[in-house]
């Protein structure tokens, strides 16, 4: 097992087989994956403000506004969460978006989604294929105050390797 220095999540790399069309056997690799969402509010932003969401991948250290799901990986969001209040600077609700045309999911506000939450919501598995790109933004149901704001999602994602 190794340990993610940042977020103290412990990644286990899962092996399992599969079979081929020809009845022979390929290796895959399932593993966990944590990735972080920041959504930057800026100061006096409006109600109803749309905010893209950055992601950040925490083995990895790299920030874009997409992900791309590998063409040799299926991956399967299967947590959204926060870790407290350091991660909620301004209320909103998150949208997940699947090639840019499917809504997947839309959270409940972010606030409810603390992980040591006992009652937070909980979501049903968000599958992706190979190639699919996901993209997410919050809506704020109220104005920003005068000071910036960031909020923090993270996503839990269980990832089906058959790279050889």
């Amino acid at each position: 097992p190794t340990r993610d220095g940042q977020s103290g999540h412990v990644y286990e790399p899962v092996p399992a087989i599969s079979s081929t069309t020809d009845g022979g056997e390929c290796p895959v690799k399932m593993y966990m994956k944590t990735v972080e969402v920041s959504y930057s509010v800026p100061a006096s932003a409006p109600s109803g403000s749309q905010i893209p969401g950055n992601f950040v991948d925490l083995s990895s250290g790299t920030t874009q506004g997409q992900l791309q799901v590998p063409t040799t990986q299926e991956w399967v969001i299967i947590d959204i969460y926060n870790r407290g209040s350091q991660d909620v600077g301004v209320d909103a609700v998150a949208t997940l978006t699947k090639n840019s045309v499917s809504n997947v999911l839309t959270t409940d506000p972010i606030s409810s989604l603390n992980i040591s939450n006992p009652s937070r919501p909980t979501y049903p598995p968000i599958q992706m294929s190979p190639g699919t790109i996901l993209t997410s933004k919050i809506t704020t149901p109220a104005a920003n105050g005068s000071s910036a704001a960031t909020n923090n999602l993270f996503l839990k994602i269980k990832i089906i390797d058959y790279a050889q």
